[in-house]
């Protein structure tokens, strides 16, 4: 039985936004999301300067600035280098994510039987093998310099589902249910 294959495909699928709870958060973080073509500063129910600033000061992206006839400052944002592939979304409206989870350990839960994936584990195929397994983990890839101080003092500018700064870098464990074999992921919708 080989959970290491499953475990990647695990962490590397956004999986740990099953095992986040309200109390530990461990989704891969991302910054609340911007419209790349026409963030507006300066509206009636508050504006998006602290997150347009942040990402400026840590060139996640170029900003290009105007002003509309209304006094509003219009922002367009320009993905840089390294960090294309990190601007994710639909149409123009973009979060910026980062930071990778990187397995260090997994490990069957040595008392834990074998079970028939079923309705209660929608990402497995129904009727495959499963284990229960313990995944080590840390997110490591966030940028560097004063990137997570800055998110210390303004964790506001993350998603509310984000893992937050003073865990990037630590080792965590958790439980999660992992097909025997990796091909037993559910991945259609």
């Amino acid at each position: 039985m080989n959970l290491g294959a499953s475990a990647h495909f695990f962490l590397d699928n956004g999986g740990l936004t099953i095992v986040s709870t309200r109390a530990r958060l461990y989704a891969r973080p991302c910054l609340r999301a911007l419209d790349m073509q026409s963030t507006l500063l300066g509206g009636l129910f508050g504006d998006s300067r602290t997150l347009v600033d942040f990402v400026e000061r840590h060139h996640l992206a170029r900003v290009t600035r105007s002003t509309l006839a209304s006094g509003q400052e219009k922002i367009v944002l320009t993905p840089l280098p390294p960090y294309e592939k990190n601007w994710l979304g639909k149409a123009a409206l973009k979060n910026f994510c980062f930071g990778t989870p990187t397995l260090l350990k997994v490990a069957a839960v040595p008392d834990a039987q074998p079970i028939t994936a079923g309705a209660d584990v929608p990402y497995l195929i129904p009727g495959t093998s499963a284990r229960a397994a313990r995944l080590t983990f840390r997110m490591d890839g966030v940028p560097g310099g004063s990137f997570t101080d800055d998110l210390k003092a303004w964790p506001m500018l993350l998603t509310d589902t984000s893992m937050r700064p003073d865990d990037y870098g630590r080792e965590f464990t958790v439980i999660a249910t992992l097909p025997v074999d990796v091909k037993n992921f559910n991945t259609t919708p």
